[in-house]
């Protein structure tokens, strides 16, 4: 009979923006003591990393992860694999109530991880083979979130068209200005169009037509942190973000999006979020706005 080992897990999880509170999973940490196994199976920066973060410092992320795999390589080396008297397991005992092994180990090795990182209880059980079972979890928790999804979406420009059509058609096109840029900490930041009525009011079309959830979450984290770089730098002239969001095509992310739409009314205000099928409300408002405060 083959000999069975009792193993722990847990997940190396990814924050990107801490303004959001959504994470991803991007290795398993698995330890099976009897069988003197520690490894941690990470993925790389591209796939969903980069679809979900655009703005992502691969370098450093790329780095990050090399460290954190470095650190339990080492550990598992000297600790677990090949242990000697100096250091053997009696310096890193588990305390009695620990109740994952394997998380208590990655505090242990990687305790001072930068907050875009943290680990996550995983669980336990027991397997003939902790190599093959690693790789199980590995593909459970983080590799179907990185196939390539068949999706095409619509656009921010195709959002923004449908807006531009009635503006044309009710010939305000030029009292707006196109792709205005604001200039911010952050640098400039340019919008879709904007137009004066007393304060600047600055555009951007959002379509949420996107594949999953998590590039939802980071779409919105993305224009509201350039929101609030936008009201923080709005001493020189005061603007108002206004955001005009496109739907997903495939319901099953409605709740991602309305989660997105309050997030993003919690930043700007209400009445500055609209969306897309709403769209001849919001250019009656502009009108309005315009033909009260004329562009001298």
């Amino acid at each position: 009979m083959s000999k069975k080992f009792s193993f722990s897990y847990c997940l190396l999880q990814y924050r990107h923006n801490p303004w959001l509170k959504e994470r991803m999973n991007i290795g398993v940490l698995m330890y099976a003591r009897d069988a003197s196994f520690l490894k941690l199976s990470v993925r790389g920066w591209d796939g969903r990393i980069t679809a979900a973060y655009p703005d992502i410092n691969k370098a450093a992320f790329t780095e990050d992860l090399k460290q954190i795999s470095r650190a339990v390589n080492r550990f598992s080396r000297d600790q677990v694999s090949s242990p000697n008297l100096l250091t053997g397991p009696t310096t890193w005992e588990m305390p009695s109530d620990s109740g994952n092994e394997a998380k208590h180990l990655a505090m242990l090795i990687a305790s001072g991880l930068d907050t875009s990182y943290t680990w996550a209880d995983g669980g336990v059980g027991v397997c003939k083979a902790p190599e093959e079972r690693l790789e199980e979890l590995f593909r459970r928790f983080v590799v179907p979130f990185d196939r390539e999804k068949s999706h095409v979406s619509r656009s921010d420009e195709q959002v923004w068209s449908e807006i531009s059509k009635l503006i044309m058609a009710r010939r305000l096109a030029e009292k707006i200005e196109v792709e205005p840029k604001i200039h911010t900490d952050l640098g400039p930041i340019r919008f879709q169009a904007g137009y004066k009525n007393g304060s600047f009011h600055a555009i951007q079309s959002l379509s949420f037509d996107l594949a999953d959830e998590d590039r939802i979450g980071a779409k919105a984290g993305k224009w509201s942190g350039f929101a609030q770089a936008v009201k923080a730098a709005s001493g020189k002239r005061d603007v108002v973000t206004q955001f005009v969001l496109g739907r997903p095509t495939n319901n099953q992310l409605i709740p991602s999006f309305r989660s997105a739409r309050t997030f993003l009314k919690s930043i700007v205000g209400t009445e500055n979020v609209v969306e897309e099928r709403d769209g001849g409300e919001f250019v009656d408002r502009i009108e309005d706005d315009l033909r009260h405060h004329p562009i001298h």
